[in-house]
């Protein structure tokens, strides 16, 4: 009879070993997939969405060339800094979906405003986009300059854009004076304007 029951025993534990194991192996297997599909929901992000990261003069961007691009404009024709030759250029790289993008613009809409036309020129230059995407978005939210469409990334990817918003200055000479990405405030942009050759409005000065 003991030698029965202690066997019975020994057949119970190792049973109850195995289904350990086995729901221990099963939540290992889970946990494992888990990771795989963070991982890979990870990288569809960092791929799909842009994230704000300060850049300004640290990037080696700056100081190099921006007036030798032309892009189409939404509605036609073709534009680029260098049809603005004597202006400072306001550049806004922007997306439809992007939520920043509406705040940074409205402070553009509201400079636009501020400075002499003659003296600085601003364009929103759309991301990534498709025409008729775009076109709707204009429609209801109008900007009062040009759109220009780099619907393929190339300038993006050219221009190391890697968050939206991002505000790049051209100066007089058609160079990169200033490059920022994430919303960038106006006092410090009228700063770099003026850093780039046109002063702050008079009525805006501190």
């Amino acid at each position: 009879m003991s030698t029965t029951t202690t066997t019975e025993s020994r057949d119970m534990t190792a049973e109850t070993t195995r289904e350990n194991s086995a729901a221990l192996i099963r939540w290992l297997a889970l946990v494992a997939c888990a990771g795989v599909a963070i991982a890979v929901l990870m990288g569809f992000v960092a791929r799909s969405i842009r994230v704000d990261s300060p850049v300004g003069e640290g990037t080696s961007l700056v100081g190099g060339d921006a007036a030798d691009f032309r892009l189409p404009v939404l509605g036609g024709g073709e534009s680029g800094p260098a049809d603005f030759s004597g202006k400072v250029v306001i550049i806004d790289f922007w997306a439809s979906w992007c939520g920043p993008c509406r705040l940074q613009a409205a402070f553009l809409e509201e400079m636009h405003e501020e400075y002499d036309a003659s003296q600085v020129q601003f364009l929103a230059i759309n991301v990534g986009e498709d025409e008729k995407t775009v076109q709707a978005y204009v429609d209801a939210t109008p900007f009062p300059y040009p759109v220009l469409m780099d619907q393929q990334n190339v300038l993006s990817n050219r221009y190391e854009i890697y968050g939206l918003p991002t505000v790049m200055v051209v100066d007089k000479n058609g160079t990169i004076a200033y490059r920022h990405s994430g919303v960038l405030d106006k006092e410090t942009l009228a700063k770099k304007v003026a850093q780039a050759g046109v002063p702050v409005p008079t009525d805006k000065e501190a």
